[in-house]
């Protein structure tokens, strides 16, 4: 987790020295949660708790508020709510997984944005492919609550010394937290089905350097 968490725009040491850098992140994981993570409230609020991570990533931080109920937004509402309510984001786009969505085409959008500090990408996912395998009995039954999706920011991407691609996923329930993922398996968690677009996937956005300088709570 340490080096993915080292590169990671989320981390607001990434551009000092490498000295520095290891005294600021001796425990990784506290490193994280204390300075990058917004957790939902409870439950139906990831979607919101995920925007707000990202737009903690700022220079200059700013929140949207919470409501007094939750909600489960899919990839087609978060991006709406997103271009609404959040100015220091453009260019918010929609990357949906498909059918034919192949590993490569999955590791090229991550290759391209995952540690960039120019984008974000906020990724829906199913849990039960990241802590089951799909041919276990837990991940059929989990299929009838395929509708059961996850919202998080993904904090980064590093590829290990045998050539293992890891993802760095800032979970924003709290009984998860941060943690650390085979992009195989990621794989398989992004690309499931909703009942609301078909499948899941990420909403990319790119951050408006002018606007993130300005300072406010939405």
């Amino acid at each position: 987790m340490g080096k993915a968490w080292r590169i990671s725009p989320y981390n607001k040491f990434r551009n000092i020295s490498v000295k520095q850098n290891e005294e600021a992140s001796k425990n990784d994981r506290e490193d994280i949660v204390e300075n990058a993570m917004c957790f939902q409230p409870r439950s139906g609020f990831c979607g919101l708790a995920t925007v707000n991570t990202v737009l903690r990533s700022l220079d200059k931080p700013m929140y949207v508020s919470y409501p007094d109920r939750g909600r489960g937004y899919s990839m087609y509402s978060l991006a709406e709510y997103i271009v609404q309510n959040c100015a220091p984001f453009v260019d918010v786009q929609a990357i949906f997984m498909n059918p034919n969505t192949t590993l490569e085409e999955f590791r090229s959008i991550l290759r391209r944005y995952a540690n960039s500090s120019e984008y974000r990408l906020l990724a829906n996912f199913h849990r039960t492919p990241l802590f089951y395998s799909d041919g276990s009995s837990t991940w059929q039954r989990s299929k009838r609550r395929a509708w059961a999706g996850h919202w998080s920011p993904v904090g980064g991407m590093i590829t290990d010394d045998d050539g293992v691609d890891y993802v760095l996923v800032l979970d924003t329930n709290s009984n998860y937290g941060p943690f650390m993922v085979k992009l195989e398996r990621f794989y398989r968690a992004v690309k499931t089905q909703t009942f609301h677009d078909g499948y899941r996937g990420f909403i990319k956005v790119r951050i408006d350097p002018f606007m993130a300088e300005s300072e406010s709570t939405i």
